[in-house]
């Protein structure tokens, strides 16, 4: 069974954990979870992933939970360590740790994989375990990002686009995911505005009116 965990965040905000499980026969989406983060670690990495670890790891021992056989990380040396002190603080064993830090220019091979012994791997193309690693890898990245949006996105429906008159949730929604977010849309102008489905001239100039 292997574990995956990746922390995906808007500008230090709405910050998220994601889990991914791998089982046997592969994704088992069922049993993927999302864990929100506190605003005690927002914006650090590091303890944001420990947190998932607590919650997670805690949780499942108390309620006689299968541990994973491999605990799978986004990150380099200090987050493995970190990670690998947690559990041990935690009295959990027999969960092998490895972290994946990206490489030059973000490109996939120039990936590193990071062992509990403090060895470093290069990410070798031609690994069927290289390349699995690195689609667990992937698809954690996936799903964290695109429930941090979600998040986003519900947290933007409560915005100074509310005061706008005819401005509903679906022109909401449709400005957020043109733009990317409420600062964005303050800065557009009237031509920039009219570009996104469902505002035309008239409202386009009553939301740069608003914001100017």
């Amino acid at each position: 069974l292997i574990n995956s965990i990746d922390i995906s965040h808007h500008a230090g905000t709405n910050v998220v954990g994601g889990c991914v499980v791998y089982g046997k026969y592969g994704k088992e989406v069922k049993n993927y979870r999302l864990y929100n983060i506190s605003k005690q670690h927002s914006g650090d990495d590091i303890n944001s992933i420990k947190e998932v670890v607590s919650r997670r790891y805690k949780k499942d021992s108390e309620k006689g939970k299968v541990l994973p056989d491999l605990l799978l990380i986004d990150g380099g040396k200090v987050h493995l360590n970190s990670v690998k002190q947690l559990l041990k603080s935690m009295d959990i064993s027999g969960v092998k740790l490895l972290s994946v830090s990206k490489g030059t220019r973000r490109k996939k091979n120039f990936d590193s994989i990071h062992i509990e012994d403090g060895s470093i791997i290069k990410v070798d193309k031609n690994s069927s375990t290289h390349l699995l690693i690195q689609e667990i890898r992937d698809e954690t990245h996936r799903f964290a990002i695109n429930s941090q949006r979600y998040k986003y996105l519900k947290s933007a429906s409560k915005s100074s686009l509310d005061y706008l008159p005819g401005i509903g949730k679906e022109r909401k929604s449709s400005l957020i995911r043109y733009f990317g977010s409420i600062e964005q849309i303050k800065k557009a102008n009237v031509n920039d505005l009219v570009h996104v489905v469902g505002i035309g001239p008239q409202v386009a100039k009553q939301i740069y009116n608003h914001f100017h």
